[in-house]
């Protein structure tokens, strides 16, 4: 891949299990979407998006349209997040079902 070509990936995520990309040694991703399956309406906030080096996560609420919280992101397509080798993406769905959650993005470098 090259500076410019677009990353994307998307999988089946169990309950209280992550969804990872982790980039090459080398590579830098900018994220600018992450989301959840076809016609799903959260029910809460409980799909985390953030980033993580293997040990340490930090991320931030997806929430569902009607519900509040302090610090959350209701529209996803507005995401910047660079991502590289050795801080990469996590999404994290505690929703209480499996959900399927994908990302697109950019690579910078």
């Amino acid at each position: 891949m090259a500076r410019g070509d677009v990353v994307s990936s998307q999988a089946s995520v169990l309950n209280n299990a992550n969804f990872t990309y982790q980039p090459s040694a080398g590579v830098e991703v900018m994220v600018t979407f992450v989301g959840i399956g076809d016609n799903v309406a959260l029910t809460s906030s409980e799909i985390l998006i953030g980033i993580t080096d293997g040990t340490n996560i930090t991320n931030l609420p997806l929430t569902a349209p009607g519900i509040t919280t302090s610090a959350g992101i209701s529209n996803a397509s507005t995401l910047k997040i660079f991502i590289n080798n050795t801080r990469y993406l996590v999404v994290a769905n505690l929703e209480g079902t499996t959900r399927y959650i994908g990302f697109t993005g950019v690579q910078t470098k």
